[in-house]
């Protein structure tokens, strides 16, 4: 009796699912890799593009930094500063008047945080993207959020002009990652 064959097989359809599952396994972190590997960049370009900006600012404004002639860590000097980067300044840094600037046209956004304001050491917030030391005059990425249920915000230090460095260890959620090449 020669019967035609309508149907796959138990057997066939296990091996097509075990294939499936093994391409899935190997495709699956190659595809993560990637995202890491992009968070990274945009962090590490974002941070400089900060950078460049507080650099620009300090050199046009006779060594004073963004946040010269405030208080320090209240949330209007994290708005001065934002001001005093993305609108035009004078000498005294007065934010839309002046020949000096905007030195961006808008703060970048910190990826591991998604968050794209300045806090200065100290000031209040529940969310920001970067951290500014005046007294050191460094720009870090904040690490993680509070945002994401993060006390704090483990940030490694960069001077002005620097970067994020091979080796640091940066959050992304609640997934821990080293930059690295």
């Amino acid at each position: 009796m020669n019967r035609a064959r309508k149907a796959f097989t138990l057997v066939e359809l296990v091996i097509v699912v075990v294939i499936a599952g093994v391409v899935a396994a190997i495709a699956v972190p190659r595809v993560a890799s990637f995202r890491e590997r992009s968070v990274r960049a945009q962090l590490t370009a974002n941070q400089r593009l900060l950078q460049q900006a507080f650099d620009h600012y300090i050199v046009e404004h006779d060594g004073r930094s963004p946040l010269h002639g405030t208080a320090g860590a209240s949330e209007s000097d994290s708005v001065l500063i934002m001001k005093r980067l993305t609108l035009t300044t004078d000498a005294q840094g007065t934010p839309g008047a002046g020949p000096f600037g905007p030195y961006l046209h808008s703060v970048p956004v910190n990826p591991l945080t998604l968050c794209a304001d300045i806090r200065v050491v100290g000031g209040p917030g529940d969310c920001f993207g970067w951290i500014y030391r005046p007294a050191l005059q460094i720009i870090e990425p904040a690490k993680t959020a509070a945002r994401h249920g993060s006390a704090g915000h483990g940030v490694a230090p960069v001077q002005v002009g620097g970067e994020v460095k091979v080796g640091d260890e940066v959050s992304v959620g609640s997934e821990a990652m080293s930059v690295g090449k």
